[in-house]
């Protein structure tokens, strides 16, 4: 048999049928999901539906014929007619028999199921025509056993979770995949984001169906195979739906999934780059010519800092109207903000959590590099606290500083309008409450963060709640202190350090981390947390030979 590979010959399929998904209590696709597929891939164009008969009529002509490949379809009991409007022209050189003959086709479609594994479980499933060289033809889903009436490759595509959940269509180069009739996906990939999606192979097509599988079962399975696959623990969260909903929609190449967050500046929702698989957050914030000039700033800020690894970053920005510059025509308008790696987990979290002093150490460690870099480039943050510093995963911990909608490059600052007040140093908390104040004498500087810093700090090591509500008194200070000194070392120290009343006296960032003794317990995990996209990306796993 010559090679599809080899042949050069490249067809644009049509777009796929168009059915309706069925919900009800005896459709396919709910007896797929009390079968415990999360998707299934149902041939819907007459080529894949004829190609998918000859492969169901040789497993119950041949029962012994490859068991790996027959595990993941599904074939219905009772041969279904084939349409009146079809003629057979289409495929006359089929080599299926028996009920086709009569009008009848045994239907059914290929499985997606974490309970049945895979030839290369680290790949996902291999779909194509396969090839004779390989064992169980070196796929999963056997698309056509006539690999070149239908130009399909022998490995022609594969389906795959990346870590952080999204289902994930990677062709290889030199092999192309059309998505929804008009995407062409050549060597590259693109998650599976719809509740439907049509892919086409060659002159084959079909529907992907997520099945709307229980959520929790889904995860849970999901989660053992990412240990299975990850004996050594390193396995990033998932960190969105993992079964798009309708709700979901695009927005210029990023999947937006359901809110998360909100407060006065805007709301947040989970996210898919659908090119890579990337997790992000992205804000909706609305603008007025009011807020125009704060909200350029925070993304000169974003593009100020780059890509530091314990650093919110700014991937994209969109706009409803307008420009970066000015909401145009319109008073009012929206502007997404489209920020990475997603984190979901606060530092409020990990200070209530039980989690061990070195995983605390770690991401306290990480946020002072990230606030050193911040202060490098001439960035004072002025609303740093537990909640705007997150925990992007545990296993490796990473830990990042979100949120610059305070943020300023001025060097010195009177402004006690932003920043949450039970984290204001006290030169701040001046400005705001004593009638007698010198404006010109009492701005503050970047060691106003260190301070915020080390109070997030005090109450992750010490497991403190926030009493102070309306800020630090001098007399909540002493207590502070009082405790501080009665569990004496590197960690106390350090932190008394940081909390010191008078900012003459604080170090600053990087300053800290240069201190003896409070570091000495990390490893080299802790000094360089992975890149998410790089930990989550499907190109990672390893390929055999296609």
């Amino acid at each position: 048999m010559a090679n599809a590979d080899e042949d050069g010959t490249e067809t644009i399929p049509n777009s796929p049928d168009t059915l309706l998904l069925e919900d009800s209590f005896f459709s396919p696709r709910t007896n797929a999901k009390l079968r415990g597929d999360f998707a299934r891939l149902v041939p819907v164009n007459h080529n894949a539906i004829l190609a998918f008969h000859s492969i169901a009529e040789r497993t119950r002509l041949e029962p012994d014929w490859n068991p790996h490949i027959r595990r993941f379809l599904f074939i219905e009991d009772t041969p279904r007619a084939i349409s009146p409007e079809w003629d057979g022209t289409s495929d006359t050189n089929s080599d299926a028999t028996g009920p086709l003959q009569q009008g009848q086709v045994l239907a059914g479609y290929y499985r997606l199921s974490l309970d049945l594994i895979t030839n290369h479980p680290r790949l996902g499933w291999v779909l194509g025509s396969g090839r004779k060289d390989l064992p169980n033809d070196g796929v999963d889903f056997l698309l056509t056993l006539q690999k070149n009436r239908h130009h399909v490759h022998g490995r022609h595509a594969r389906l795959v979770h990346a870590q952080n959940g999204a289902l994930m269509l990677v062709v290889g180069k030199g092999k192309a995949v059309v998505v929804n009739g008009i995407e062409r996906v050549e060597g590259s990939q693109r998650v599976i984001g719809s509740v439907r999606t049509a892919l086409a192979f060659g002159n084959l097509s079909y529907n992907l169906e997520f099945t709307g599988l229980n959520e929790t079962s889904y995860r849970d399975k999901l989660g053992e195979l990412f240990t299975k696959l990850h004996p050594d623990g390193d396995v990033p969260p998932m960190s969105l739906e993992l079964t798009p909903l309708e709700h979901h929609h695009e927005l210029h190449g990023f999947l937006i999934h359901s809110p998360f967050a909100s407060g006065a500046s805007g709301v947040v929702s989970a996210g898919f780059d659908k090119s890579t698989g990337r997790a992000v957050a992205i804000k909706r914030v609305k603008r007025t010519p009011a807020t125009v000039a704060r909200i350029q700033l925070e993304i000169q800020i974003y593009r100020k800092i780059g890509d530091h690894p314990n650093l919110c970053h700014l991937m994209a920005d969109f706009y409803s109207g307008g420009d970066e510059y000015s909401t145009g025509k319109s008073k009012i308008n929206d502007v997404y903000l489209v920020h990475s790696p997603l984190a979901r987990q606060t530092f409020l979290d990990l200070t209530l959590s039980k989690k061990p002093g070195e995983v605390r150490l770690s991401a306290f460690h990480q946020v002072m590099k990230g606030l050193a870099h911040l202060h490098q480039h001439g960035i004072m943050h002025r609303d740093l606290k537990p909640t705007n510093m997150m925990l992007v995963s545990y296993q490796p911990v990473h830990a990042i500083i979100i949120d610059y909608g305070s943020a300023t490059f001025d060097t010195t600052s009177t402004d006690h309008y932003c920043g949450t007040i039970a984290y204001l140093a006290p030169e701040v908390l001046r400005l705001k409450y004593e009638k007698n104040r010198n404006l010109r004498h009492d701005a503050y500087d970047c060691r106003v963060d260190v301070w915020s810093m080390g109070l997030s700090a005090y109450q992750l090591f010490f497991q403190e709640p926030c009493r102070w509500e309306k800020g630090v008194s001098n007399t909540a200070h002493k207590e502070i202190i009082r405790k501080l000194r009665s569990r004496p070392g590197s960690i106390a120290d350090t932190l008394e350090k940081m909390l010191s009343w008078q900012s003459v006296h604080r170090p600053k960032a990087d300053e800290v981390l240069r201190f003896k003794g409070i570091w000495s317990k990390l490893g080299d995990a802790a000094e360089r947390p992975e890149d998410e996209h790089a930990a989550h990306s499907p190109h990672n796993a390893k390929k055999p030979k296609t």
